[in-house]
């Protein structure tokens, strides 16, 4: 099944798991009720196509705010790491033939291979329908 067609229309996937529920909340909607005006109804105990639209948004909104802090974790790992460059540079230009190493902490390297692994996994959308059907 085409999660992303309606009766009158169709959306197209954008690869964002988080936009993509939403643009299937407004198609599911839009196989449920040939209008708009019936999308706020829905049957005892079960939800309304709003609601299901307002969850997958809400859904979107969490998923970007852990993304936000995900990618906060990459830099300031990085910035651990950086900050030490500049000590390697001055180092190097005082004696040309000196080997100088950054002695990056194990700590901080790891923090920032953490950070980057959480961060492409968490973007790393499902890639067919099956694993779309999966991840619901």
């Amino acid at each position: 099944m085409n999660w992303f067609y309606a009766y009158y229309f169709s959306l197209q996937a954008t690869g964002s798991k988080a936009i993509d529920g939403i643009l299937q909340a407004i198609a599911h909607a839009g196989r449920s009720y040939h209008s708009t005006q019936f999308w706020a109804d829905a049957e005892p105990g079960e939800r309304s196509p709003v609601q299901c639209i307002q969850d997958a948004a809400t859904d979107a909104a969490t998923d970007f705010a852990t993304l936000r802090e995900l990618l906060g974790e990459v830099v300031r790992a990085g910035d651990c790491i950086a900050r030490q460059i500049p000590h390697m540079i001055a180092a190097e230009r005082l004696e040309d033939e000196m080997m100088v190493t950054l002695d990056f902490s194990a700590k901080d390297v790891r923090l920032l291979k953490e950070a980057i692994q959480r961060t492409q996994a968490y973007l790393d959308p499902p890639h067919n329908e099956s694993e779309v059907k999966a991840s619901e």
